[in-house]
């Protein structure tokens, strides 16, 4: 961490730069061998390819020329620092550093101004202060249960398989002093709504299944905290018009399930007076038991299209996402080439955003039939689109047991068939909507 905050200082200092020279002679060593260090565009691509393959970190090609220029002084970003270093076979950019002897460098010494005993002292110093705000957490912590230890927060009963679902919460503040009391349906601020501590009922309206994490605040901590997932058993297909003020509205209409695709057609959207130009979204959705189906070891596919009514930006997106009983997978498509920094992807405990990785191969033309598909093995999580292995990472956590299935699309969206398949590649559920 120490070495971490002197670098973080000193960006563009000699000491900087003479590593980032060692770190390359060392990569052209692996790559090449001891030869010159020059480059043809044929070897940073291939490069890049390399150093993808072993950190699945992407660090492109124009990245590559510019660090490798002779006369280049700058400082890449520390994603960037930590892939070559890691390609070199080091944990990160500060593990590289450890080892790289910088006493040896003639020029300047990283500890040239700090010996060692400081070193410890400081050390020392933030192992303290570290302890410190601990007891003082847990100290915050256990004054806040013992304080609200007797408030009641839970489920009135309700059918959680009628869409929408008007759930009510039961709530009890009597003797509870406080300046404000929030309920949050959906687990987060969003739809965050104000409760009077002299009422105990509350009531709120979920429009779509999903699992809910509703949550009781007070003084903006955090008390109680529910688990809920509503069920609908067969396909509900939806659309929604954020101008009239409704979010998503079901239809059961048997022509949306058949004909070998999920999908509403124009003469199906005649039948219900729902006009093309008013449609803003269209879901689908599936939530039931899913007897042996886990996240942790399944093979999901799915082939989809989407027509697109509108050409603003982020038009034709679609949402194709699994919900499990911790956790979900959402991948975010789109037909815009532009909004890559805005999209996030989440597979159980890992959130891959846009402003941190390269999404792009979430774009897609989208009008015409994509393939969608993900396996999860030993705590491997890869994504295919066409066929084409695009993204592969690692998570930590159980995903638990599937409880639905999502899809949104931003225009009129279609769904040819989904397949599940065990890690033996047996098909263990599917649906071809004939």
């Amino acid at each position: 961490m120490i070495i971490r905050i002197f670098m973080a200082q000193n960006n563009n200092s000699k000491e900087q730069v003479w590593l980032i020279k060692k770190c390359k002679e060392d990569i052209y060593a692996k790559f090449i061998g001891n030869s010159p260090l020059k480059f043809t565009h044929a070897d940073f691509e291939k490069l890049s390819d390399e150093i993808f393959e072993c950190t699945k970190t992407l660090v492109s090609i124009s990245t590559l020329k510019r660090i490798w220029k002779e006369d280049y002084q700058g400082s890449p970003n520390i994603s960037t620092l930590d892939a070559l270093a890691q390609y070199l076979g080091y944990s990160n950019w500060r593990g590289y550093c450890n080892k790289c002897h910088l006493n040896d460098n003639p020029k300047t010494s990283l500890f040239s101004k700090f010996n060692k005993k400081t070193l410890w002292y400081l050390l020392i110093i933030l192992l303290v202060l570290i302890l410190v705000v601990i007891i003082k957490y847990m100290k915050s912590n256990k004054n806040i249960k013992s304080e609200y230890s007797t408030v009641e927060f839970t489920f009135a009963e309700f059918d959680s398989t009628q869409i929408p679902v008007y759930a009510v919460f039961k709530y009890n503040l009597k003797g509870i002093r406080c300046d404000s009391a929030t309920i949050r349906p959906l687990g987060n601020h969003m739809d965050e709504f104000v409760i009077s501590t002299d009422d105990t009922i509350a009531t709120y309206t979920y429009n779509r299944p999903w699992n809910y994490f509703p949550t009781l605040t007070i003084d903006g901590k955090s008390v109680r905290t529910l688990k809920t997932n509503f069920v609908s058993s067969v396909w509900k297909a939806g659309l929604s018009n954020l101008k009239k003020e409704f979010y998503i509205q079901y239809y059961d209409n048997p022509e949306i399930y058949s004909g070998g695709r999920l999908h509403f057609t124009p003469m199906i959207l005649d039948k219900i007076n729902f006009p093309i130009s008013e449609i803003d979204y269209v879901t689908y959705d599936l939530f039931k038991r899913f007897n042996n189906i886990y996240g942790d070891s399944l093979s999901f596919e799915a082939r989809i299209k989407n027509k697109v009514l509108t050409r603003e930006r982020h038009a034709g997106a679609v949402n194709v996402a699994l919900c499990f009983n911790d956790s979900y997978i959402l991948i975010p498509l789109s037909m815009d080439k532009s909004p890559y920094t805005s999209l996030s992807m989440n597979f159980f405990d890992r959130s891959i955003s846009g402003k941190n990785h390269d999404l792009s191969f979430l774009y897609n033309d989208l009008e015409v039939w994509n393939t969608v598909k993900f396996k999860t093995a030993d705590k491997q999580f890869d994504l295919y689109i066409n066929d084409s292995l695009v993204y592969s990472d690692t998570y930590k956590m159980e995903p638990g047991r599937l409880v639905g299935i999502m899809f949104d699309f931003k225009g009129l969206g279609e769904v040819d068939y989904i397949r599940f398949y065990n890690t033996n590649n047996d098909l263990i559920f599917h649906d071809e909507f004939e």
